[in-house]
């Protein structure tokens, strides 16, 4: 599947998913899915996302392709469809996940509150549920939410809480998870910029600590 262009690659699958049969024909639409998305073609990856589906034939399975098909129904901008993808998820695996899409569903229909609400409920939940990757996601779009209106020191002092809580949970591993995204977001600042987010940051930290 690593070899050739990506429209052969396409068609190699398109092929599996005609001649293949249960499980073989599902991972096939599931691959099949994941290139049209590369392809940026993501109409095409959600009707082949809802063809895996319609083969699932365990629950953690179907959890896993109704996320995605939410996930590819919300780039295309169908977000009423997407929604109701998420509604019928019945997983406690996948709550995190799913509170989470909502966040940016309510994001990309131009509600900030919303999807700061919906973002903050899914780091508690994927914390709950030790889910590190929906956690690292989760604190990524409160940050960029914060960022996007202007609330720089609540952004970094996101990415520094999840660097630190992720260290604690994974070590240096955990730590490395974060970082580049706050060295992205010292670039993206400017450095004397960033200088003067810091320095509030740590007057805010020392505030809290009651120093």
């Amino acid at each position: 599947d690593h070899g050739g262009d990506l429209e052969s690659r396409r068609a190699a699958w398109r092929q599996v998913t005609e001649r293949g049969e249960g499980d073989q024909k599902r991972a096939a639409y599931v691959r099949l899915a994941y290139l049209s998305r590369e392809a940026g073609d993501p109409h095409s990856a959600a009707g082949e996302f809802e063809q895996a589906l319609a083969l699932a034939n365990d629950d953690a399975g179907r959890a896993e392709l109704q996320l995605e098909v939410a996930i590819t129904r919300t780039i295309t901008g169908e977000h009423a469809s997407a929604t109701a993808v998420l509604d019928a998820v019945h997983s406690d695996d996948h709550v995190a996940r799913v509170t989470g899409q909502r966040g940016v569903i309510a994001l990309a229909q131009g509600d900030a509150v919303k999807a700061l609400a919906f973002a903050e409920q899914a780091r508690g939940e994927a914390v709950q549920r030790n889910d590190v990757m929906t956690y690292l996601g989760s604190a990524s779009l409160i940050a960029m939410i914060h960022e996007s209106a202007g609330r720089l020191v609540e952004a970094y002092d996101t990415y520094i809480r999840a660097r630190e809580s992720l260290a604690d949970l994974l070590g240096e591993e955990g730590r490395g998870l974060v970082q580049p995204a706050i060295a992205v977001f010292e670039e993206r600042l400017g450095q004397a910029k960033f200088a003067e987010v810091w320095n509030a940051w740590v007057a805010m930290r020392r505030a809290a600590r009651g120093r």
